[in-house]
């Protein structure tokens, strides 16, 4: 699934939130902060939520991507997450991650990437069709 193209202003607010994470990571251990072309580099991430990493219980992120340079704009989950602070995230992967907005409602999402898209209706039955009607030289059987 390819998400929208982020407007104009949302890009504004998105290069805000680079800045902002630049002035968070400017009081982090050097050890641990990633460097600036990581942040320039990182893709963002908007109605994310926290979630067990698959088969762990280590965290990762499930959100809403935007310009990742593998999987493009779509929904993702991150790798394990090994640092998370004000507006940014730091997986083990090494990637940076610019954090939007959290999930009002995770759940909805994690629907979507589960495949359980409805509230588990089952599918209604097709209608019975009629009968054909033979058509001139059809002769019926």
């Amino acid at each position: 699934m390819r998400l929208r193209d982020l407007t104009p202003a949302e890009r504004r607010a998105v290069e805000e939130r680079r800045a902002a994470v630049r002035a968070a990571l400017a009081g982090v251990d050097p050890a641990w902060r990633p460097d600036d072309a990581a942040v320039d580099a990182a893709p963002f991430l908007d109605d994310w939520s926290v979630r067990d990493y698959p088969g762990t219980t280590r965290p990762c992120i499930e959100a809403y991507c935007w310009n990742h340079p593998l999987h493009g704009s779509t929904i993702l989950t991150t790798s394990v997450v090994i640092q998370q602070g004000e507006g940014y995230a730091v997986c083990e992967s090494g990637r940076v991650y610019i954090l939007g907005s959290p999930s009002r409602d995770p759940e909805d999402r994690h629907a979507i990437l589960s495949g359980r898209r409805g509230k588990g209706r089952p599918a209604p039955e097709p209608a019975p069709e009629e009968e054909a009607a033979p058509g001139p030289g059809v002769r019926p059987s």
